[in-house]
């Protein structure tokens, strides 16, 4: 357990500041919950809204290490008040109806995990995921590794390229099919990722989950509902149900966020 808690974010009256909502400053509310995972003895320094989410709040937290050293840990968040209609007293981020935050936060984690398994250092290291203890709030986190990136020159591709093939190659599916233990997530939007033996058969799951979400969101869309169709019925049989057919071999491996299939 870390030796003591971040400061509260700050109330103010004018428009919040670096992408957080009206009524906010830049210091950040770290949760008692987030600072008992960290290192014992670790010393909280400072937490403050860092980079931009469509889905979920994000921010830095700086810390002091029991041997002295900093340490910046990242971590996001998935908020909805559990106040009453119209109290936007402590509401901010983008509302997880029900338990949409926790899908979101343990999907992250453990994808990463098995990610982190295969290549570490491919991605930014898992920390740990939770449940904020504040009782107006249901909120779920995720916290791993601070990288500062460079958002303004791409990777050298030959070497970024070199280490998805490698995770490819290296991964197996524990299962010996296409699938996940636990649904991930594409933004807010949750994956189908029921175990299927045929890779064809995963990949037309998900794509009219994709379907489903947006029917559900936006209304019918004939023209969308008949290419969903057409794609489902004629194009992914033909394209990747050939993969596995007449004694053609297909072996699963992580992808993305811990989906497995073949490279």
């Amino acid at each position: 357990m870390a030796s003591e808690p971040a400061t509260a974010a700050k109330k103010t009256g004018d428009q919040g500041k670096a992408g957080l909502p009206q009524g906010w400053t830049k210091a950040f509310t770290l949760d008692e919950a987030v600072v008992e995972v960290l290192p014992r003895d670790t010393k909280v320094l400072s937490a403050e809204a860092w980079g931009k989410s469509a889905w979920t709040t994000t921010a830095r937290v700086s810390t002091i290490q029991p041997n002295g050293k900093p340490k910046n840990y990242f971590l996001k968040v998935r908020i909805f008040s559990l106040l009453a209609p119209g109290d936007e007293s402590h509401s901010f981020g983008q509302c997880a109806l029900g338990d949409h935050g926790r899908t979101m936060m343990l999907g992250e984690f453990t994808s990463v995990t098995e990610i982190e398994k295969v290549m570490p250092g491919l991605l930014p290291a898992p920390y740990a995921w939770g449940k904020f203890k504040a009782e107006d709030l249901l909120t779920y986190f995720y916290l791993s590794e601070f990288v500062d990136m460079d958002v303004v020159n791409a990777p050298e591709p030959s070497l970024f390229t070199a280490k998805v093939a490698q995770l490819h190659k290296t991964s197996v599916s524990p299962e010996g099919k296409f699938g996940f233990h636990v649904t991930t997530c594409d933004g807010k939007m949750a994956h189908t990722v029921d175990w299927e033996d045929s890779w064809a058969t995963f990949y037309a799951k998900l794509l009219c989950g994709v379907a489903k979400l947006d029917l559900e969101a936006n209304g019918s869309f004939p023209k969308l509902k008949a290419a969903t169709a057409n794609i489902v019925d004629k194009v992914i049989p033909r394209l990747l149900g050939v993969l596995q057919s007449e004694g053609h071999l297909f072996s699963m491996e992580t992808y993305g966020r811990a989906m497995w299939q073949r490279t």
